[in-house]
C-alpha cells in the first residue's frame, strides 16, 4: 500500500512536493514508498492498560487501531516483527485525540519500512526509541495530521533505521535531553521548549552519535531574545547541540518564530542551508568546548541546490580549554558571516574547506585563525580578522579585500585584491605564495613595515594595479619567482638611499618586467611627479639622479649623487640636509657650499650637528678633530659609503649610521666612537 494513503490530505502533498525531494537530495534514506503491507501481530506489553477491558486495544493486527489512552511510567510498546517481512508495515491509528505514552517503543527484526500514521499526539519517556533490523536500510516513520512528539523525560533513539517524525519537541517545564544514535533521524518541525513564560526557560539538548535534520519549523513556544552579550553566560531557552550532526534545512521562513538561540558545544556539527534557517538575525550562536580534543562545527550543507549564503547572527567563541571552532564552507561554496565574531580566551578558529568570508567589524576577535583543508579565507573588513593572528597552511589561501595589520604566517597562499592592504607591521612569515594586484580605480598593495635587513616571502606575483611600499634601506626578497604581468604595478619607496646600486625586489628569477609594467615612485627617489618607469631615471633638484633598472633576478634602484665635492662642516653648530640655502660647508679655498647626496665630509673641529629627520646620503664622512675638541651628532639617518675617524678626538654620534663594515675605520686609539655603526 502507498505510504501516502493514510495521510492528511494537505501533509501529504507538502511531504511530496517539499520534504521528501529534500531529505533524498541530502541521502539521509531511500525513497521506497510503495510495497504492499503484510499481516501481522503487533503487541503492547507492560504497564496498566486503562482501556483493559478490550483486549483490542493492545493485541491488535494491521488496520486501524481505536482510541489509546494509556498511563503509568513503565509502558512499553513492543513490536517484533521478522526479517521475512519486506514490505512496508503500516500501523493506522485513527486521528485519536488521546495521548499515545510510552516509556518506551521497540521495534525488532523488521526487514522493511514501518509506518504509524493517524496519530494526534504522542509522548515517549525516558525508555527512549529502539529501531533495528538485519540491513539497516529502512525507515521508521511516526507521522498524523498534526502529530506532537513529545520528550517527557531524557531520552535515547538508537538503531539502525532512519527515523522521521512529523513534530518533536520537549514536554513540561524541565530541560529534556536527546541522545540520538539513530543512523538518520528527520524531524519536519522541532519545538525548542514548551514553557510559556519569562522565568528560566528550558533548554532541549541535542547530544549523540546520530545525524539529525529539521526539514521544517524550528520554534519556542516563549518568545525571548537572547543575544549575544548573554550567550557567553547562559544557555537559557536554547537548543544546544552537545555532539553528533544537526542539519537546519528550512527551506520557508517558518523559523522566524525561534528566537531563543542556537549552542554548539563539544564535537558537534551544525551544518544550515541559509538565513531561514536560523529564522531571525536577532539571536546570537554559541560556539564552545570544554578540552582540547573538542572540535565543534558551523557550515554550510553540502547539497548542490546552495552553492553561497549570508548570515548575518553574531557568533560567540566561548572555548573553557584549548578547543578548536570550525567554520566550514564546503569545498566549491561561500559562507559569508556578516555578523561580528568574539572570542579571546582558549582555542583556535579554523576556516575550513570552501571559502569563508568575514565581513563584521570582528574588534572584540583575537584568537588565533588557521585557513586550512585547501579553504579560502577572505577579509572583506578593516576589523575582519580582529587582532587575530593569521596562519594559511599549505593549498589554502587568505585573500584581503580590506586593509589589514594581523600578524600573517604563509604556508599556502596569500592574495590581496581590489582594494585590499596588508601592513605587515606585526610580523609576515612563511614561503607561501604572495599575489598583489586590483584594478586601476581599487588597487591593491602590500606594505613591508621593517625598517632594516629583510622581508622574506614566498613566490610572488604582481598581477596588475599593484602596489609594493617598502623602506628603501630594507630587501623584499622571494624564495622562488618574482613575475611581473599585466600593467600599473608600482614600487613605492620611502627614507634615504644608498648611492649606489639599492637592491629592492630579489628573486629566484625576474620575468614580465618593462617599461609599461612596473614603476617606481616614492620620498626616496625625490618624489617624481610620474613614477620612474623600468629603464628610467629622475634627476633631483639636488643633482642627485635616480635609475630604476633590473638584473636577472633583482629590480635595482641606482643612486648617482654629484659626489665631485670635498667639503669640511664650517660652523660649530648646524643643520646637515640637502637643502642648497644651507651653506654650512666649505670647499678647498674656504669656499661657502650647500651639502649634495655623494658629497666627501670631513669634520676638523668641533661641532654640534643636527642631521635632517629625512636622513642625509653622503660618500664618504671623515672625523680628524684634535684631542681638545668633540664632534657630536643627532638627528636623522646617515648612509655613508665609508666611515673614518682619525685623531685623539671624541665623536659622539647619537644616530642611526648605515655603511659597508669593510670601510669604517677608526684609525687612531685616541679616538672615541659613542656610537658608531653597528657594522663596525
Amino acid at each position: 500500500m502507498n505510504r501516502h494513503t493514510s495521510m492528511n490530505k494537505t501533509f501529504a502533498q507538502k511531504l511530496g512536493r517539499l520534504i521528501l525531494p529534500t531529505i533524498f537530495s541530502l541521502g539521509f534514506f531511500s525513497a521506497n514508498v510503495s510495497q504492499a503491507a503484510m499481516s501481522n501481530t503487533y503487541t503492547w506489553i507492560g504497564g496498566v492498560n486503562t482501556n483493559a477491558t478490550n483486549s483490542a486495544y493492545y493485541t491488535n493486527t494491521v488496520g486501524t487501531m481505536a482510541q489509546f489512552s494509556f498511563g503509568g511510567s513503565v509502558n512499553a510498546f513492543v513490536y517484533p516483527g521478522t526479517n521475512t517481512q519486506t514490505g512496508t508495515q503500516t500501523f493506522n491509528f485513527g486521528g485519536s485525540t488521546n495521548s499515545i505514552m510510552a516509556y518506551g517503543w521497540t521495534f525488532t527484526n523488521w526487514a522493511g519500512d514501518i509506518i504509524l500514521t493517524n496519530l494526534a499526539d504522542w509522548r515517549v519517556d525516558t525508555g527512549g526509541l529502539a529501531v533495528t533490523n538485519g540491513t539497516g536500510t529502512s525507515t521508521l516513520w511516526i507521522m498524523g495530521s498534526n502529530a506532537v512528539g513529545q520528550l517527557s523525560g531524557d531520552c535515547t533513539f538508537s538503531g539502525n533505521y532512519s527515523v522521521y517524525v512529523t513534530g518533536l519537541g520537549g514536554h513540561s517545564t524541565t530541560a529534556r535531553k536527546l541522545t540520538q544514535n539513530l543512523t538518520n533521524l528527520i524531524i519536519s518541525n522541532l519545538t525548542v521548549n514548551a514553557w510559556t513564560t519569562n522565568a528560566t526557560i528550558p533548554s532541549f539538548t541535542l547530544s549523540g552519535t546520530g545525524n539529525t535534520t529539521v526539514i521544517g519549523a524550528i520554534s519556542n513556544k516563549t518568545t525571548i531574545s537572547t543575544n549575544s552579550s548573554n550567550l557567553g553566560t547562559t544557555n537559557n531557552g536554547a537548543l544546544v547541540v552537545n555532539s553528533g550532526i544537526l542539519n537546519i534545512a528550512t527551506i520557508s521562513p517558518d523559523n522566524t518564530n525561534w528566537v531563543s538561540g542556537l549552542v554548539i558545544s563539544n564535537s558537534a556539527g551544525v551544518y544550515v542551508l541559509g538565513q531561514l534557517s536560523l529564522g531571525s538575525q536577532l539571536f546570537g550562536v554559541k560556539v564552545g568546548g570544554t578540552n582540547a580534543t573538542n572540535r565543534s562545527i558551523f557550515g554550510l550543507m553540502n547539497t548542490s541546490s546552495i552553492t553561497s549564503i549570508n548570515l548575518t547572527n553574531n557568533f560567540v567563541i566561548a572555548n573553557s580549554a584549548a578547543a578548536t571552532n570550525v567554520f566550514k564552507a564546503q569545498t566549491g561554496k561561500t559562507l559569508t558571516l556578516s555578523g561580528t565574531i568574539s572570542g579571546s580566551a582558549n582555542g583556535t578558529v579554523v576556516a575550513d574547506a570552501g571559502t569563508l568570508v568575514l565581513s563584521g567589524a570582528n574588534t572584540a576577535l583575537s584568537l588565533p585563525l588557521l585557513v586550512t583543508n585547501n579553504g579560502t579565507l577572505v577579509a572583506s573588513n578593516n576589523s575582519a580578522l580582529g587582532s587575530s593572528s593569521v596562519t594559511v597552511a599549505s593549498g589554502a589561501t587568505l585573500k584581503v579585500n580590506a586593509a589589514i595589520a594581523n600578524s600573517v604566517t604563509n604556508n599556502g597562499g596569500v592574495s590581496i585584491s581590489s582594494g585590499g592592504i596588508l601592513v605587515s607591521s606585526n610580523g609576515y612569515s612563511g614561503l607561501g605564495s604572495l599575489s598583489i594586484g586590483g584594478t586601476a580605480a581599487n588597487t591593491a598593495s602590500f606594505t613591508s613595515s621593517i625598517f632594516s635587513g629583510t622581508n622574506s616571502v614566498g613566490p610572488l606575483s604582481l598581477t596588475g594595479n599593484s602596489i609594493l611600499r617598502m623602506d628603501v634601506r630594507t630587501q623584499i626578497k622571494s624564495s622562488g619567482a618574482v613575475a611581473i604581468t599585466s600593467t600599473n604595478n608600482v614600487i613605492t619607496v620611502n627614507e634615504t638611499p644608498t648611492v649606489g646600486t639599492n637592491n629592492l625586489v630579489v628573486g629566484t628569477s625576474l620575468t614580465g618586467v618593462s617599461a609599461s609594467s612596473i614603476s617606481l615612485n616614492g620620498s626616496a627617489v625625490g618624489s617624481p611627479s610620474t613614477p620612474i618607469a623600468l629603464g628610467g631615471s629622475y634627476t633631483a633638484s639636488n643633482g642627485t639622479k635616480y635609475t630604476f633598472t633590473n638584473s636577472a633576478t633583482a629590480l635595482q634602484l641606482v643612486v648617482e649623487g654629484q659626489g665631485a665635492q670635498d667639503l669640511a662642516f664650517a660652523y660649530a653648530s648646524g643643520l646637515w640636509d640637502t637643502d642648497p640655502a644651507n651653506t654650512a660647508w666649505s670647499k678647498p679655498g674656504g669656499v661657502s657650499a650647500a651639502f649634495k647626496t655623494g658629497d666627501s665630509t670631513a669634520f676638523t673641529n668641533s661641532a654640534t650637528v643636527t642631521v635632517d629627520n629625512g636622513g642625509v646620503s653622503p660618500n664618504v664622512v671623515s672625523f680628524s678633530n684634535p684631542s681638545s675638541t668633540a664632534v657630536n651628532i643627532d638627528g636623522g639617518a646617515i648612509s655613508a659609503t665609508t666611515v673614518t675617524a682619525n685623531g685623539a678626538g671624541a665623536v659622539d654620534a647619537y644616530r642611526d649610521w648605515e655603511t659597508d663594515r669593510k670601510s669604517t675605520r677608526l684609525n687612531s686609539s685616541h679616538s672615541r666612537a659613542s656610537r658608531m655603526p653597528s657594522s663596525a
